[in-house]
């Protein structure tokens, strides 16, 4: 089931080509120049190895270009670099961000971001501040969203049937473990921080969140690594 994941996972990483039209002759050249620099800025952030290092390019990335067309980019190297860290709070801030864009970024990327904010939220949950009425109604609206998600997915061209059909049983069992997680705290019950096993307990193996958590984070990191941006 690990190499079939690990397919499904890897056919996410793609990242938005983002528009570069421009709207009159005379504005091209400076529109150009300004597109060279922030493109500039967001690769020296991108290929920073430091986090902390990292982390500070992004911020200053944002704040200089607020309403860039590489926000999207920017916010899946803020949650990757935080799960480097252990950071989950800010893994699921960042995650949240990307997934708010909605249609102005692919499924694909909506899904690794829920898949990483739900992972992010199941190995960080003892945060006092992961254990809150809203964290855990957030939490439960995520799981929900990303099972409708993955409903819509399209098979990427490179996977197998089994392979796609795999892959979207890890991430559902992901989704349901935490949708649940989130449902109990609602209900002043305890929550356990490991995702629960998916519904089929018959069809699915002992379900051990911590290593599949290890897992993602590697599998992320290198997904980052092959996936540069592109404009």
């Amino acid at each position: 089931m690990r190499q079939h994941k690990l397919a499904a996972i890897a056919c996410l990483g793609s990242l938005l080509v983002c528009s570069t039209a421009r709207t009159t002759p005379q504005d091209s050249q400076q529109n150009q120049l300004d597109t060279t620099a922030e493109d500039g800025a967001y690769q020296l952030a991108h290929n920073e190895n430091s986090a902390q290092a990292k982390i500070k390019l992004l911020d200053d990335f944002v704040a200089k270009y607020p309403d860039s067309g590489l926000l999207p980019d920017v916010y899946r190297d803020y949650y990757l670099t935080y799960f480097a860290t252990e950071n989950y709070p800010q893994v699921i801030d960042y995650a949240d961000k990307l997934v708010a864009l909605g249609d102005k970024v692919s499924i694909d990327s909506r899904i690794l971001a829920l898949v990483s904010r739900e992972v992010a939220y199941s190995a960080g949950c003892t945060d006092p501040g992961l254990r809150t009425p809203d964290a855990y109604a957030k939490a439960t609206d995520a799981g929900r969203l990303g099972l409708q998600l993955i409903g819509q997915w399209q098979k990427p061209e490179n996977l197998t049937d089994e392979q796609f059909a795999a892959g979207k049983k890890s991430f559902a069992i992901i989704f349901h473990g935490v949708t649940e997680m989130g449902e109990s705290g609602l209900a002043g019950q305890m929550v356990i921080c490991t995702p629960a096993p998916s519904p089929d307990r018959r069809a699915t193996p002992p379900y051990d969140g911590r290593k599949l958590f290890d897992h993602l984070i590697d599998d992320l990191k290198t997904e980052q690594r092959r996936s540069p941006a592109v404009r």
